[in-house]
């Protein structure tokens, strides 16, 4: 009986298939109630291949390099802009297999020669990070924080926002956002207290009340209104305003205009435009997120913690932050510790992705001081921000793996 000579594919897909099993079964579980969910970026689900072959091996071998360059393609998509994925050569796919961690299979089915999967990629998080810089492409750090949309109808009637007439937010019916914003509709007993015209007008106060609720860090009244073509035989029209507002109560606001197709009716428009609302608010996150490449800075950082547990988590949450790349701990010195960050972003933009990760960041003409909690929207000094604090020798701590 001849010898079965497995591929090297072949072997790095049983040798992962533990670590696949285990985190698909990590992802099933189910979350916490009230939890803020914020995406992973290196995550990349649901991506679907079809290949026939020879035969059965050959066809599931063409079949995950064909998944891995595709869900690759959809990472690049969620992380960079257009404008800056469009210098990036299209990578050998010896380039791309050692980007990913692991792999797990949602379903399959096989034949003699074809092969059929729902493949799940989760990609190392550092080497996508250097693979680009060296490419000189930009790229988002984190993942956005969710947002509550608050759907809008103006029509003949009037406004419609909680009516069960509302086309508009039935359209946001199972409209979960894209991969790096969550979006949550409120029902209509989260937001009885809310008017139609209360959210068009932009009550501050109702609608930070709203987003609290649904554990959202910002509210995005969407005004949806259709408009009916001059001529029977063309296409709607569906214009958009999508007011946003956070926390702290400062706005912005975005128009879009969406044509319909001949023949088009209004749910089918009006769906659409619910997910050209999520890539809008994804384009604002990059616009406003994104790192340029650039060298690594350090900053000396007093760590304000109240024993060992709340080191080790403050340590957890540094390791889950793509835009830190180290912490090397200098000394343990009673509520605090002493450490080095090391950081790939601006201090400001640090400052804000720690925040959203549950630490505050505060900088300082000494140290610079870090902390469980919420913290402010911006860093307290920008100007001691530019200069961070020299930092110390000190040993190192090894990064968890995100």
């Amino acid at each position: 009986m001849p010898a079965l000579v497995l591929s090297l594919r072949r072997r790095r897909w049983m040798a992962r298939s533990l670590v696949a099993a285990l985190a698909a079964l990590f992802m099933a579980l189910p979350a916490m109630p009230g939890a803020a969910q914020v995406r992973n970026l290196f995550v990349v689900e649901d991506v679907r291949v079809d290949e026939t072959a020879e035969n059965a091996e050959a066809a599931r071998e063409k079949a995950i390099a064909g998944g891995e360059r595709r869900a690759f393609e959809l990472l690049l998509e969620r992380i960079t802009a257009p404008e800056d994925r469009a210098r990036l050569a299209a990578p050998a796919q010896t380039a791309i297999e050692p980007l990913i961690k692991d792999f797990w299979i949602s379903e399959e089915k096989a034949s003699r020669v074809r092969y059929i999967a729902v493949l799940n990629f989760n990609f190392r998080p550092q080497p996508v990070r250097d693979f680009l810089r060296r490419n000189g492409v930009s790229f988002v750090t984190q993942p956005a924080p969710p947002a509550a949309v608050v759907p809008v109808f103006r029509s003949e009637a009037g406004l419609l926002l909680w009516e069960e007439g509302n086309p508009w937010r039935a359209a946001w019916a199972g409209e979960a956002g894209t991969s790096l914003r969550p979006l949550r509709t409120p029902a209509a007993s989260d937001g009885l207290s809310l008017s139609a015209e209360q959210a068009v007008a932009g009550d501050a106060a109702a609608l930070s009340a709203l987003a609290q609720r649904l554990e959202a860090d910002e509210t995005v009244v969407a005004i949806a209104e259709i408009v009916p073509p001059p001529q029977p035989e063309q296409a709607l029209e569906l214009r958009l305003i999508l007011n946003r507002q956070d926390r702290a109560g400062r706005s912005e606001s975005t128009p879009v205009t969406l044509r319909g197709r001949v023949g088009e009716d209004a749910a089918s428009l009006l769906k659409r435009g619910a997910k050209e609302t999520a890539l809008v608010l994804d384009a604002a996150w990059k616009g406003q997120r994104r790192t340029t490449p650039k060298p690594t800075a350090v900053a000396a950082t007093d760590v304000i913690v109240d024993g060992l547990g709340e080191w080790l988590d403050v340590r957890k949450r540094l390791g889950r932050i793509d835009a830190i790349e180290g912490v090397n701990v200098v000394l343990f010195a009673g509520d605090r510790v002493r450490i080095n960050l090391v950081y790939a972003t601006s201090p400001e933009e640090l400052a804000n992705v720690l925040r959203i990760s549950g630490l505050a960041l505060t900088t300082g003409p000494d140290a610079w001081t870090l902390r469980l909690g919420e913290a402010a929207d911006a860093v307290a000094d920008p100007a001691a921000a530019q200069a961070p604090v020299p930092a110390r020798p000190g040993p190192a701590i090894p990064m968890l793996t995100p």
